[in-house]
């Protein structure tokens, strides 16, 4: 239970390693393209919540629309 956090580090060392050895790149280039690449997978996460709440937003406006529609129709009934 000790060593669970550094099976996660030599993971990272290990995969960090193996870009580099792959790309030939220097190791400072290689960190450059794994933090683009890490960014580059955490993007769609990032952008769905976002389109997720302007489709919310608009479907309340469109509610609130219809809410005051159905308002006016039963007060026009009860006219």
């Amino acid at each position: 239970t000790g060593s669970e956090p550094w099976v996660i580090v030599q993971g990272v060392q290990s995969v960090l390693e193996a870009v580099h050895t792959t790309t030939g790149l220097p190791w400072w280039a290689t960190l450059m393209l794994s933090g683009v690449t890490v960014c580059a997978a955490i993007f769609p996460f990032y952008v769905f919540p976002i389109e997720a709440m302007q489709r919310l937003m608009q479907a309340r406006l469109q509610q609130a629309i219809l809410g005051l529609q159905v308002r006016a129709y039963i007060h026009v009934d009860d006219v």
